[in-house]
């Protein structure tokens, strides 16, 4: 139950800031009043536009729901609520939903299918026999083996190409090895598997059925969309999409993507940093939350772009952060997960 004093605490914050505290509809305080009860700290709910202010100046905005209640919609001064974020490898995440559409629809039959069989236009003889062995599961999990060292950028110029004919770090499925060339030649894979462009696909299969009316992608230098971390959503879109993997694939009753693929896509695959916790499943990070009690599942893009979902508590965190030297968004294991009780 929400103290009056805690309360009213969370109401002197946002007067003494209503910039950062701007919203459209009903207002944090207002959301926190319904919700009973409220087991997200209020004082630290209180206190976080002016830290954010303060101590991360880079943060664009920072959306906290629970159990589908806003309890904080901050957003910086001159940050409107539909402007679109470049969310970078939050875009991953959303790919491993859209292959999971597809899968639950057939048009990938098996995750352990070759990734090479997608491609007969390309000659592999003059490759590692291994890119011949590397499947859509690999690509999900990361473990496609491939060297990333001379990876260029965020989209190599020359996806289909050089992808392929990169030499291998570790055999297929061994370890886990960040990619984001093999993210987007899964990109392309999942074009060719559902028969229509990949925008168009997911605009249908995902974005309409969420609400998601506004969004931009950009493409690698060779035409294709950067499935890597090209896609652009607004705060609102983010916790949408955070909302429907929380819910297993259901959105209002209406199954997206299924739960056995969503149970997949958020169960833990590979080690990633074992001194840290943190593992990954499909194109997802897991991590327990700071006390220990709480899995959660995390979609982190460059420069401070993060959705943290935190099931038992049923908890969302968005962030979208101005890339640069003081970008970070340390503020969700510190303050934003521990005032979070279950």
């Amino acid at each position: 139950m929400l103290e009056r004093r805690e309360l009213l605490a969370m109401l002197g914050a946002a007067a003494l800031a209503p910039r950062a505290f701007a919203q459209s509809g009903p207002s944090p305080a207002q959301n926190l009043a319904v919700l009973q009860p409220v087991t997200v700290d209020a004082d630290v709910l209180a206190r976080l536009p002016v830290m954010l202010q303060e101590e991360f100046p880079a943060t664009l905005s920072v959306c906290i729901q629970q159990r589908d209640r806003i309890l904080l919609d901050y957003r910086r001064e001159g940050v409107a609520k539909d402007d679109l974020f470049r969310i970078y490898s939050i875009t991953k995440s959303v790919l491993a939903v859209l292959v999971g559409i597809a899968h639950d629809r057939r048009l990938i039959p098996s995750l352990d299918r070759s990734v090479a069989s997608y491609f007969p236009e390309i000659d592999l003889s003059a490759a590692d026999p291994r890119a011949l062995e590397v499947t859509i599961r690999h690509l999900l999990t990361m473990t496609a083996g491939w060297s990333t060292a001379s990876q260029v950028a965020l989209q190599p110029p020359a996806v289909t190409t050089s992808g392929f004919f990169r030499p291998f770090a570790a055999n297929p499925g061994e370890s886990f090895i960040y990619d984001n060339n093999g993210s987007n030649i899964l990109g392309i894979l999942l074009a060719r598997a559902v028969g229509q462009p990949l925008d168009a696909f997911a605009e249908e299969m995902l974005f309409k059925p969420l609400g998601i009316t506004d969004y931009g992608w950009r493409r690698t230098p060779d035409g294709h969309l950067a499935t890597s971390g090209g896609l652009s959503l607004s705060t609102d879109a983010i916790v949408r999409f955070g909302r429907l993997a929380m819910h297993r694939g259901d959105w209002n009753g209406r199954s997206i993507v299924s739960k056995a693929f969503a149970d997949e896509m958020l169960s833990r695959k590979i080690p990633v940093n074992p001194q840290e916790g943190l593992d990954y499943g499909y194109l997802w990070f897991a991590q327990r939350t700071p006390d220990d009690k709480h899995e959660s599942f995390i979609a982190q893009g460059f420069g401070g772009q993060v959705l943290q979902l935190v099931p038992d508590l049923g908890l969302i965190v968005a962030t979208t952060t101005e890339p640069g030297e003081k970008s970070n968004t340390r503020f969700i294991r510190s303050a934003i997960l521990p005032a979070a009780k279950g």
